[in-house]
């Protein structure tokens, strides 16, 4: 609990204090891809692909379709990480970098 304030001018004891808070959408960004077979280039159905932020909190987990496609949409601003994995194959990590004025991806072994 806060301690009384003295000396208040009775304007704000009688009516408060007004504050209008306006707030800003987070914008948004379509991060989408493939996953395929690194030897014959098919697409591989059903891997699953999670998308986490540098700290690791998860923000999606999605899961390919027919054509090894996958697609999210993340906040702009934030660098992200994308992790692949399917049944028979080694996982797959990349760096997606979001912040003001860098857009790039990279991919680690």
């Amino acid at each position: 609990m806060l301690p009384p304030l003295k000396n208040l001018p009775d304007s704000i004891r009688q009516n408060g204090v007004h504050r209008d808070l306006v707030l800003r959408r987070i914008q948004r960004l379509r991060v989408w891809g493939y996953v395929t077979d690194a030897e014959k280039k098919t697409p591989i159905q059903g891997a699953t692909v999670r998308l986490t932020t540098q700290s690791g909190e998860v923000i999606a987990e999605l899961s390919t379709d027919s054509r090894g496609q996958y697609e999210a949409q993340v906040p702009l601003g934030l660098n992200h990480r994308l992790q692949s994995e399917a049944q028979g194959y080694d996982p797959r990590l990349a760096g997606v970098l979001l912040g003001k004025g860098t857009l790039s991806a990279g991919a680690a072994a």
